[in-house]
């Protein structure tokens, strides 16, 4: 059986936004792109500069490297679900 977490508070979850919770290895690149959300290559770009390929940052985060690379080209929509949440820690998306 799964347990629900406490509630969060609204000061929680926007620290938590801000903050993402996998330090280092290319998540939450968007706190870089303040005005806009990144593109695909904007963000292949960033993990590049970090020394990081898109299969390892994957691995690092737990994901499947042929999802990861579908958000990225644009080939998987990232409306919701896995795709999303990569999308947000890549800064694809805005939350």
């Amino acid at each position: 059986m799964h347990r629900n977490p406490p509630p969060i508070d609204s000061t929680q979850r926007t620290k938590q936004q801000a903050e993402p919770s996998s330090p280092g290895l290319g998540a939450g690149l968007w706190l870089q792109a303040a005005s806009r959300p990144l593109s695909g290559s904007e963000a292949k770009a960033l993990l590049r500069q970090r020394g990081l390929t898109l299969k390892q940052w994957a691995a690092s985060n737990g994901y499947a490297y042929d999802t990861v690379s579908a958000v990225v080209r644009g080939v998987q929509r990232a409306n919701y679900g896995v795709g999303y949440r990569i999308a947000l820690q890549l800064g694809l998306r805005r939350p």
